[in-house]
């Protein structure tokens, strides 16, 4: 990011609760704030519970977005962060995009 160049990252959680850490970590990129605008940032989280997904929703991003099943693609809901930032929900770790794959 120093040389100017545009830099991927992706946040991956495991079973993450209700979201304490993830949001935690929002706050502090959101004092970097001109460093993140040179970052393409996306946040993935892990969960089977359907009730910490929502619960973990309402921390992130303050609304629930579920989406309608479709068979080809392994994200249950999606929303994106107060700071704009995208943030996926899949069932399992294997169904996390690699990269720049971002759903």
């Amino acid at each position: 990011m120093a040389t100017g160049k545009s830099a991927t990252f992706q946040l991956v959680e495991l079973g993450p609760g209700r979201g304490t850490l993830a949001g935690d970590i929002l706050r502090v990129f959101s004092q970097l704030g001109s460093v993140l605008k040179k970052c393409d940032i996306s946040i993935h989280l892990v969960e089977v519970s359907q009730k910490l997904s929502e619960i973990q929703a309402l921390t992130l991003t303050e609304e629930k977005v579920p989406l309608e099943r479709d068979a080809e693609s392994p994200v249950y809901m999606k929303g994106v962060t107060k700071s704009g930032i995208p943030v996926s929900w899949y069932r399992d770790l294997q169904d996390v995009p690699k990269g720049n794959d971002f759903p």
